[in-house]
């Protein structure tokens, strides 16, 4: 007998729906080789293209609608999801990133997002959503949920971000609100109404005392009454009479409170307050120095004493806002220096003078002030030398050391050479570290033949000194006459560099041989020491 296709398929789905067909075919399926089996065959490309293809097709799509919204169906899936593992499940699903990109995807595209606001703005839809967010166990739910820590900070992030992005959108919107008279009337007859309760007078007392308190609050406040509408708005209004009257009466009636509350405040903000005072007797200077002549010429004995006992007893405090001054205000200190300095050059100079001879005559062979090893005399030829090398903290040289040598009472490790000999000590202990390559001394000594031919050209025979002679090759140096700045040259060239460019450009005028100490004489007082008239 010959079974007609439906016959067949009848009875293949009578048999399928046997349970113990369908318990050994679930076996089957839960099986890890027949499940890995499935998994490679459903990742082929052209299954999921096959698969794709025929999921897509209108009678499919109605087919699976229809099989969702059947009865049986959503009653089995509303108990599967509503059951702890169906949970679990579905939480666990939605939490993975691969998901959340998925929906974040999904529901940002134009077509979602335009048949999403559709569906939301009909109006059963917001009926409905109406009579499901009234019901008491869904306000517990949300009350329960906006009260967990990490939805009230992201709730906050995502407030102030939107306020700084929406800045002037809501500023419009809050000013087009607020005056409309009728929002005004509705406003204040709902603020009248709520403080009329005094258990909401208690309640928002301490919510203010709670804000005022918080430092984000307490830096925003800040920084909106230092604007400068906002100062002009508060000065407005505190010059009014009735305001004037109206704080007057309060200060009296609350003096003992408001003072005790202002000194503690003065003592907790000294800063604010010095600030705030200096700002003021910058804004009424005359009348200051005015109010300070009076007070001093009516204490005089009240103010030297407070002044003497101020300066005794607060030597660190005034050294450390002595510094601390200098860094916030470096232009005008600099500036105050430079015109001290232009004032009292004659005498700061006469005060270096004096502590540079007491120095260069302790560390001398003799009374009086002379090179330690040459013997020369001439106080603007000397310098003191480190004789171990130099110590760190010392000063390094100039009038820094001088002053370092007096505080320190005169320590050892020093001498007197004149500026020829130093400079022979500081190459002798140069040539030490040269290189002894066979490559390096050929470079020393072409370099050596380039200076002494240059140097005998400008001396016209021997290499020596144009102002006292000396014919020690070491200590002599080549001296531009008119200044670096009147050279054709560039003026960083130095050393061999320079001796090739006066080679090459036939010996130009304008150069001199100069020995160190001639040529740093020449360069601190415009001409050498020996031109001028013997320093006593």
């Amino acid at each position: 007998m010959v079974q007609s296709e439906e016959e067949r398929k009848a009875k293949r789905k009578e048999y399928l729906s046997r349970p113990d067909v369908k318990a050994k075919e679930k076996e089957n399926r839960n099986r890890p080789e027949v499940k890995a089996k499935k998994k490679e065959r459903d990742s082929r490309p052209e299954n999921k293209a096959r698969r794709e293809e025929y999921q897509q097709r209108p009678e499919v799509k109605a087919k699976r609608k229809e099989y969702f919204q059947s009865p049986e169906v959503k009653g089995r899936r509303k108990d599967r999801d509503s059951s702890p593992e169906g949970k679990a499940k579905v939480r666990e699903y939605e939490q993975r990133p691969e998901n959340k990109a998925k929906r974040k995807e999904y529901s940002q595209r134009p077509e979602v997002k335009a048949k999403s606001k559709e569906y939301f703005s009909r109006l059963e839809v917001k009926a409905k959503r109406k009579e499901y967010s009234q019901k008491p166990e869904v306000k517990a739910k949300r009350k329960d949920y906006a009260q967990r820590p990490q939805v009230k900070l992201k709730i906050k992030e995502y407030q102030k971000k939107y306020r700084e992005e929406n800045k002037e959108k809501l500023k419009e919107k809050n000013k087009k609100y607020n005056s409309d008279p009728k929002n005004k009337a509705k406003r204040k007859e709902r603020t009248k109404k709520y403080y009329s309760n005094p258990e909401n007078v208690l309640k928002r007392k301490e919510y203010n005392t709670k804000y005022n308190l918080d430092p984000d609050n307490v830096k925003r406040r800040k920084e909106r009454d230092s604007t400068p509408e906002a100062k002009a708005r508060k000065q407005e209004l505190r010059s009014t009479p009735e305001s004037k009257a109206k704080d007057a009466e309060y200060y009296q009636k609350n003096k003992e409170r408001m003072d005790a509350q202002s000194s503690k405040w003065a003592k907790d903000n000294s800063e604010l307050v010095n600030q705030r005072a200096r700002k003021h007797r910058a804004d009424n200077l005359e009348d200051a120095r005015k109010y300070a002549r009076e007070w001093h010429r009516n204490n005089s004995i009240k103010s030297k004493a407070q002044g003497k006992r101020y300066y005794h007893s607060h030597k660190a405090e005034r050294k450390a806002n002595s510094i601390q001054w200098i860094e916030k205000n470096r232009e005008r200190y600099l500036n105050q220096q430079v015109q001290y300095n232009k004032d009292n050059s004659e005498k700061k100079y006469k005060i270096r003078f004096e502590d540079r001879m007491i120095v260069l005559s302790h560390y001398s062979l003799e009374s009086y002030p002379i090179c330690s090893n040459c013997g020369e005399n001439k106080i603007g030829f000397l310098e003191i030398d480190h004789v171990k090398g130099v110590i760190e903290k010392d000063g390094r040289g100039g009038n820094a050391l001088v002053k370092y040598i007096i505080d320190n009472n005169f320590p050892e490790n020093y001498q007197v050479l004149c500026t020829n000999c130093n400079w022979l000590k500081y190459r002798e202990s140069q040539k030490s570290a040269l290189s002894q390559t066979k490559e390096n001394i050929r470079s020393r000594k072409k370099s050596l033949e380039l200076k002494t031919e240059v140097f005998s050209h400008y001396s016209k025979g021997l290499p020596k000194c144009n102002c006292c002679g000396i014919n020690t090759l070491d200590v002599l140096s080549l001296d531009h006459i008119h200044g670096r700045k009147n050279t054709k040259h560039k003026k960083d060239l130095d050393g061999r560099r320079l001796y090739t460019w006066i080679r090459q450009n036939e010996y130009p005028q304008g150069f001199q041989i100069l020995c160190m100490m001639c040529n740093f004489a020449k360069k601190d007082n415009k001409d050498c020491i020996h031109k001028m008239t013997p320093i006593n």
